[in-house]
């Protein structure tokens, strides 16, 4: 099964639109979408919109998980052990207010984590892709490699040069909205 989520912001009309083509190309394909204010064409089955646990339980039985390049939507795939394939939203089609989508494209795709579709007529070829790794990881396994890559970035940021520390705030950046990573701090009351 194919999951796709566009989130919750604006109208992702080229997702969903590319989903159905996909669709209609493979009869046999069963593709749920959680497509928000969208319209749903007729060969997809879905919802507008979703309880996160139930997104959560969607994305546990995915083979296949489509979805825009929120930060949310990415942690919770690439957290469940999903290599996404993964859209952003552009201004220049009206799907949101710039193109910072793009950076966390860019970001995971060149770690691996992700399958990145710049455009959807691509779609096709990412969707083959992502069939042929699926994820075999269990819960704790990732827990751990999560960690693990952490620690490893803040290793690497604390002996950085001045050059690298001047952008340590963009990777710590990219790290949380991949691990979900909050700094501790100290509360006084």
């Amino acid at each position: 099964m194919i999951v796709g989520m566009t989130g919750t912001s604006a109208p992702f009309v080229r997702l969903v639109r590319g989903l159905a083509e996909y669709a209609a190309a493979h009869p046999g394909e069963q593709i749920w979408v959680q497509h928000g204010d969208a319209e749903l064409p007729p060969a997809l089955s879905g919802a507008p919109y979703v309880p996160r646990d139930v997104m959560l339980d969607r994305l546990r039985a995915a083979d296949v998980v489509v979805t825009h390049a929120g930060c949310g939507s990415l942690f919770d795939a690439i957290s469940l052990g999903q290599k996404p394939v993964v859209v952003p939203r552009l201004a220049r089609f009206g799907e949101h207010v710039n193109d910072h989508q793009l950076e966390l494209l860019d970001a995971l795709s060149a770690e691996g984590r992700i399958i990145a579709v710049r455009d959807i007529a691509e779609l096709p070829r990412a969707i083959s892709e992502a069939k042929k790794s699926p994820s075999t990881h269990t819960d704790a396994t990732r827990r751990g490699a999560l960690v693990a890559e952490l620690e490893r970035e803040i290793i690497r940021l604390s002996s950085a040069t001045p050059r690298e520390k001047a952008h340590r705030g963009r990777a710590f950046a990219v790290l949380r909205a991949v691990t979900g990573w909050v700094p501790r701090r100290e509360h006084r009351f």
